[in-house]
């Protein structure tokens, strides 16, 4: 993954460790570019695949809605996420054999609401590109 100026790994370890559906997903690599961008990537592995041979939909919406999360989590102010909205489509099929790349960006936040918006691309193509709405909570 390339680092942008500035740019922190966010850890996710504190909402894998919690014997949810999380902890099924390949592992994640997450940078934050800036406090309202988090970049993403990750390689599909077997299971994660439809009857057509394409990454499955419903795999790709855990991970934007998952990533929602993480774009909200500092370490100077932990807090979980409840999802209050979800909006995604997939202009493109997602395959197997190449590496997955993705943006979310915050685009607003307020002390309980934040929105935000993500693409997950493969080669360029766009697989992925949806809008959320998050209601903040204290962690657990």
């Amino acid at each position: 993954m390339t680092e942008g100026e500035g740019a922190a790994a966010v850890s996710d370890r504190a909402l894998r460790d919690r014997g949810t559906w999380a902890e099924n997903f390949p592992p994640i690599a997450t940078r934050r570019v800036d406090a309202g961008t988090m970049l993403l990537e990750f390689d599909p592995v077997a299971g994660l695949r439809n009857q057509y041979g394409a990454l499955h939909g419903a795999f790709l919406s855990g991970i934007a809605e998952y990533c929602m999360g993480l774009a909200f989590l500092r370490e100077e102010d932990p807090v979980s996420i409840v999802t209050v909205s979800l909006n995604i489509e997939f202009p493109a099929p997602g395959r197997m054999d190449r590496l997955v790349e993705g943006e979310v960006v915050v685009l607003r936040e307020t002390g309980r609401m934040g929105f935000v918006r993500m693409t997950l691309v493969q080669d360029g193509a766009v697989i992925l590109a949806g809008q959320g709405v998050a209601r903040k909570v204290k962690a657990a």
